[in-house]
């Protein structure tokens, strides 16, 4: 729901208009909503995971524990985005430098984004379970991966690939519906019309289920990994 709110917000505009003139405080309320909504649902969905249900507590408890947590979660997702940014500065520059320009520059970018992902991308399930702290969520997310990012970013990729297929499709789909409706009607519909409100449902509807099953898979890695004794390298 508040990913369909966010984009009936944004409506038509191309992404160069957002956060720009009296729109900044809206386009900032409407993104902020929708990641503290994303957080929590992960927070809560990886307990459940981890759980292989709720173990005899009510669905409140579970909510109520995701709650307290949430602002560990925002803590770790922002350290995140600084590592992020000092990590890939640097692959980023020399790429650049190197004669690469600005698209060496983005590929440098990527991957550093793509190693990172596969290092750290259990931090948040360790957040809702076991490692509360964002510094010790990290350093065990960090310990856990070590000798396994090359296995772990094939199967996000995967993962990743099935997104995009997904997302493909229903575009697809999206396109037929205002066409249909194009024809039904003889003009063009302006305004959001019944076509794009349910290809906006299902495409939110989609995204919500990739990151409900993306969740539950680090969340199963984030436990497999903790079952075994790191690797060596």
């Amino acid at each position: 729901l508040p990913q369909l709110l966010v984009a009936r917000h944004v409506a038509d505009r191309s992404p160069d208009q957002i956060f720009k003139g009296e729109a900044v405080a809206g386009d900032a309320f409407a993104v902020g909503l929708l990641l503290l909504f994303s957080t929590f649902g992960q927070l809560v969905m990886a307990r459940i995971v981890a759980n292989d249900g709720t173990r005899g507590q009510t669905l409140g408890t579970e909510l109520r524990v995701a709650l307290l947590r949430l602002p560990a979660a925002i803590a770790t997702l922002f350290i995140l985005v600084i590592l992020f940014l000092f990590a890939s500065f640097l692959p980023a520059a020399l790429a650049f430098l190197a004669g690469g320009g600005n698209a060496g520059a983005i590929l440098a970018v990527l991957l550093c984004g793509v190693w990172l992902a596969a290092r750290l991308g259990i931090v948040l399930p360790l957040v809702a379970t076991d490692q509360p702290e964002p510094l010790s969520a990290i350093a065990a997310a960090w310990r856990l991966t070590r000798g396994r990012a090359l296995r772990i970013a094939g199967m996000l990729a995967t993962l990743f690939l099935g997104f995009l297929l997904l997302v493909i499709g229903i575009g697809g789909l999206g396109a037929a519906a205002g066409l249909i409706s194009t024809m039904a009607t003889g003009t063009a519909v302006e305004g959001w019309s019944l076509g794009r409100w349910l290809f906006e449902l299902f495409n939110t509807a989609a995204s919500a289920a990739v990151g409900t099953f993306y969740t539950a898979f680090l969340t199963v890695l984030a436990q497999t990994l903790g079952n075994r004794p790191p690797a060596s390298a």
